[in-house]
């Protein structure tokens, strides 16, 4: 199962609040490339989509489709702010090195950009590896 750390939860739920469109959760959303990296992303959703297990984390609802529920087993999602990096963090548990990738079938130089249609106060919206 997917984990959200503390800061990520406290972001999403900043984001959710400032949100335009009626939104109640966030979609999490996995798939491999063409080139095999796993790629992340997510955004805002008024509702679950069918067939989609729906995670309550604290006050947040995550809406995750089955096929991305392989790809999210054992990652852990951080929010980073600094002066490098501004964004949300996919990793496997456990990993010391934080990437946008499954960290076990790729090196941290081969990993994927994440691509993030929301992001937290700092603004980015896009965040390489």
């Amino acid at each position: 199962m997917v984990t959200l750390t503390e800061n990520a939860v406290d972001t999403l739920e900043l984001v959710l609040s400032g949100a335009v469109a009626a939104a109640t959760g966030v979609r999490l959303a996995a798939a491999r490339d063409r080139r095999g990296s796993v790629k992340y992303s997510m955004g805002l959703e008024a509702i679950p989509r069918e067939g989609d297990d729906v995670i309550e984390v604290g006050p947040l609802k995550l809406f995750i489709d089955q096929q991305s529920q392989f790809f999210l087993h054992d990652v852990v999602v951080d929010y980073v702010e600094g002066e490098e990096e501004c964004g949300f963090r996919f990793a496997k548990a456990g990993s010391s090195e934080g990437c946008a990738c499954d960290t076990e079938a790729l090196s941290p130089e081969e990993c994927a950009p994440v691509d993030l249609s929301v992001c937290g106060p700092c603004g980015s919206t896009r965040r390489a590896a």
